[in-house]
């Protein structure tokens, strides 16, 4: 996950028991690309922050991806979920 720090405003509809000078942990979407195919940094194999990055070929939707593992498999090799 990535941390910035930024002055906002947000006005609440229903504050709820927020007081002045409360934390909250928001995440606020800058953008968004219609049927991209996103996966985690580390399932992709890359060490990182967690970050999603954009899965471009060899991956469709719903597929499952072995995290761990992966280096001793061959290719067609069969695996199942434990």
């Amino acid at each position: 996950m990535v941390q910035r720090r930024a002055p906002v405003i947000i006005v609440l509809i229903d504050p709820v028991n927020l007081k002045p000078g409360f934390e909250a942990r928001v995440a606020i979407e800058t953008l968004r690309l219609p049927d991209v195919l996103v996966i985690s940094r580390t399932a992709a194999g890359n060490a990182g922050d967690g970050e999603n990055i954009e899965a471009l070929s060899g991956l469709s939707d719903g597929e499952l991806v072995v995290l761990y593992g992966s280096m001793d498999l061959a290719e067609g090799a069969k695996v199942s979920l434990k």
